[in-house]
């Protein structure tokens, strides 16, 4: 367990140590969410009957996604073409 693993606080500098707070919460914040986002989407599928695709086109969906949307940053006129989303000229 992490809170077995001895750490002398006292010796590292706060500067590092405000640093690694703030990545552990963000961490536990994108846990939470993430969780959350299951949850509605499994209650979604149950009740509604909308398509839940299993965890490897969930994962293909968003590796696919955030090559876009990393795409997108530099190139005022992206163009994109995948399995999952396409996005041709928009308006932004």
């Amino acid at each position: 367990m992490l809170s077995e693993i001895p750490i002398k606080i006292e010796k590292v500098e706060e500067k590092i140590l405000n640093r690694e707070i703030l990545r552990a919460a963000m961490r536990a914040e994108l846990d939470a969410i993430s969780l959350y986002e299951q949850l509605v989407a499994v209650t979604e599928h149950e009740t509604y009957g909308t398509y839940y695709p299993p965890a490897s086109e969930r994962i293909s969906r968003l590796r696919e996604s955030s090559i876009n949307i990393i795409s997108m940053w530099p190139d005022e006129k992206p163009k994109f073409e995948g399995k999952f989303y396409e996005i041709k000229e928009p308006p932004c």
